[in-house]
């Protein structure tokens, strides 16, 4: 059955089928986020039509609310109409905070540091609104704000990411004093902000390899899991150990170079100790050569 281009709704969104041509990211949200990464349309792709069963939400003006990812599939694909739902909002006073309502789900591209860095756009709108409310109580006008108007301004902000007044003070320190290397790797999820605010004192050199030293942290211990995973014990032994061939285990574990294991036997206890390094393997200090044995 073809779809009618448009069809009104007594109040609300309207249902209608737009032009891929004339559909666009927000300025502000793709200047933030740029393209999905080819992963994300792969993914999506795989689904078929099925990918397209719910519509895209818009602006009568063609600013994509809510579908993203599904417009640069469509433009892949050479599709020439999406169906949409067609809201009546003007101005990023009434455009941002929707689009932001609607990214607040767990799988969002949307994670809390990138809600707030799309709030603050509001600020310039709601430093005018605090102007224009003293102008209304018959105040002077002042250049600056009060201490109460701009904590209302950042509660507002807040208020529009769906997140704590202290994290819009912490993204704003962070926007200020952290190198590209932390933005995008808060964009992305990798880091928290409350990480990224620990790291804004630190130079840039050193916040560079505070980032690397997490991510090959991350990394070791995704590598260490899996193997551990491997040798781990059925659940119907009759006295179940952990690690019950930590030979074995360190042996595996051993074979990458960035890896140092040792085996430590006290007591008729065996604890294996696992150490990373970042350039090759670590020469282990035999520093109690009859408990412990180099692997």
């Amino acid at each position: 059955m073809t779809l009618p281009m448009t069809q009104s709704t007594p109040d609300g969104p309207r249902l209608v089928r737009r032009l891929v041509r004339e559909l666009r990211p927000h300025q502000s949200y793709a200047k933030l986020l740029g393209l999905p990464s080819l992963q994300r349309l792969f993914e999506l792709e795989r689904l078929g039509e099925e990918a397209y069963a719910e519509p895209l939400l818009v602006t009568c003006d063609g600013i994509v609310l809510d579908g993203h990812v599904r417009l640069s599939l469509a433009r892949k694909q050479g599709r020439t109409h999406l169906l949409c739902l067609e809201y009546a909002l003007a101005g990023d006073a009434e455009v941002l905070p929707t689009i932001i309502a609607h990214h607040r789900g767990k799988a969002s591209t949307l994670n809390p540091f990138c809600r707030i860095v799309l709030a603050l756009e509001l600020e310039p709108t709601l430093r005018e609104r605090a102007r224009a409310n003293q102008r209304l109580a018959g105040r002077k006008l002042l250049s600056n704000l009060t201490k109460d108007e701009r904590q209302h301004v950042r509660r507002e902000v807040a208020r529009v990411a769906g997140v704590s007044s202290g994290n819009v003070a912490k993204v704003k320190q962070i926007l200020q004093g952290c190198v590209p290397e932390v933005i995008r790797a808060l964009k992305a999820g990798e880091i928290s902000i409350h990480r990224a605010h620990g790291w804004r004192s630190l130079s840039p050199a050193e916040q560079k390899r505070a980032l690397e030293e997490l991510r090959f942290g991350k990394d070791a211990y995704s590598l260490i899991r899996d193997v551990l995973r491997k040798h781990r014990p059925a659940a119907d032994q009759p006295h179940p150990s952990p690690y019950p061939d930590l030979d074995t285990l360190a042996q595996s574990l051993r074979r990458r170079e960035d890896v140092r294991v040792r085996v430590l036997r006290r007591q008729r206890r065996e604890v294996i100790v696992i150490s990373c390094a970042r350039e090759g393997p670590i020469c282990a200090q035999n520093a109690e050569p009859e408990r412990q044995r180099q692997c």
